[in-house]
């Protein structure tokens, strides 16, 4: 079966020569794994240099033509090994560069055919189906270098696959990824960089998708560094962390912040609760933004309701402007407290179906900024701030303009 296979690879070869009509004759493997789309364009210089490079496969396949006719068959499957090894490297690459994507998803389908097919050789096959072979090895790995030199740099998914508390948030290719699309590219056994507030933690290892590793909440991949389980931020490609400099929650300035906030909330009364500020530099212009979280749930001193804030300082056109990312707000009534008030910002279009009803559940949230990081690698950090609720936790990775305007580019649940 594979021989008639690797004949008809042969006349479809010669098919395609002629006519340039048919967009993959891989499709007649094995599996019939689909091949990423061909591109007209590519980097000639990068990919002309890659090419000299294979000398190992180039002077295997001379050594076939000059072995004619003798140990022709030993000469053919020396070329095809060759070859098939610089089809493995540049699968590798292509991989690498199209992670996360559907491509990547059928890249893998394919390499996995190729092998599958490549196990089948019986040690009796003639020396023109050795030839066969050889040829479309080669062929294909040619294509894939092509492919490879023809994607738009932006392509490159600097943040890849991103993952923090073992829950997949998305990932970056060129734009942001949504958890599900990220997730079509994700088998199991992905090396990880791994991040925390500090700074980088080495590398690690992460399993497969799944729906619940014991904590009930989709979308979790266990991520492993020397034996123990990583919590903090872990991405397939780089990150850069950023400052993240913990100040005293008693400063006078921002205890007055807060008080700010309450009173326009209708909540003057209420005492000042932060747990939390830190100062941070989005995009390392040298004017830090000051993250202040504030909240007086778990207190039993609530006078007029409870409340939730996240804010941030920010310089905007020399002024120093305030900016409110998160807010919950429960109003105090004779048989309790009533919601009266959620606002999330910055949904974007992507996670529309986190809308405000559904973000927290009804729950009342505390937010505290667990990173400032580059996740993109664009020069500007990015807010992964955590929402603890009694159902459970929200991430949310957060993208800041100069302007001040803040939008969710990530986000998911752990239950």
């Amino acid at each position: 079966m594979l021989m008639e296979n690797l004949r008809k690879i042969a006349a479809a070869i010669a098919l395609c020569i002629v006519a340039s009509s048919c967009s993959s004759i891989y499709e007649l493997l094995p599996g019939g794994a689909p091949s990423p789309s061909p591109s007209v364009k590519f980097s000639t210089a990068e990919r002309d240099a890659y090419l000299e490079s294979l000398t190992d496969a180039r002077e295997a396949e001379e050594k076939m033509r000059s072995a004619y006719p003798a140990d022709m068959k030993a000469a053919a499957a020396e070329a095809g090994d060759a070859w098939e090894k610089e089809r493995e490297n540049i699968y590798s690459k292509l991989k690498e560069k199209l992670h996360p994507s559907k491509q990547w998803k059928a890249l893998s389908e394919e390499e996995a055919a190729w092998q599958e097919s490549r196990g089948e050789r019986k040690s009796d096959a003639s020396v023109d189906d050795v030839i066969v072979w050889v040829n479309a090895t080669k062929k294909r790995t040619l294509e894939l270098i092509d492919e490879y030199y023809s994607l738009e740099p932006s392509r490159l998914g600097a943040g890849s696959v991103v993952v923090y508390a073992g829950v997949l948030l998305g990932g970056w290719n060129g734009a942001w990824v949504t958890a599900n699309d990220a997730a079509e590219g994700i088998v199991g056994g992905e090396t990880y960089n791994l991040y925390s507030s500090s700074g980088p933690e080495g590398t690690g290892e992460g399993s497969a998708l799944s729906a619940s590793d014991g904590n009930s909440f989709a979308d979790g991949i266990i991520i492993t560094s020397n034996g123990s389980r990583f919590m903090d931020l872990a991405v397939t490609g780089e990150a850069k962390c950023g400052k993240y400099e913990s100040l005293n929650t008693n400063l006078v300035s921002y205890i007055n912040l807060v008080k700010k906030l309450l009173s326009e909330n209708g909540l003057e009364d209420e005492n000042v609760h932060i747990q939390q500020i830190i100062k941070t530099d989005l995009e390392n212009d040298g004017f830090d933004e000051i993250i202040v979280a504030s909240s007086n749930l778990g207190f039993d001193d609530a006078k007029q309701g409870l409340y939730s804030f996240l804010a941030m300082e920010k310089i905007i056109k020399g002024n120093i402007e305030t900016i409110v990312l998160f807010k919950d707000i429960e109003e105090k009534t004779q048989v309790g407290f009533e919601q009266n008030s959620y606002r999330f910002l910055g949904f974007s279009e992507a996670f529309a179906s986190l809308n405000e009803n559904d973000a927290n559940n009804g729950f009342m949230s505390k937010y505290k900024l667990s990173m400032a990081v580059d996740v993109n690698l664009d020069g500007a950090m990015e807010l992964l701030v955590e929402s603890t609720q009694n159902a459970g936790r929200i991430i949310y990775v957060i993208s800041v303009d100069k302007a001040g305007v803040a939008e969710t580019v990530l986000t998911n649940r752990l239950y």
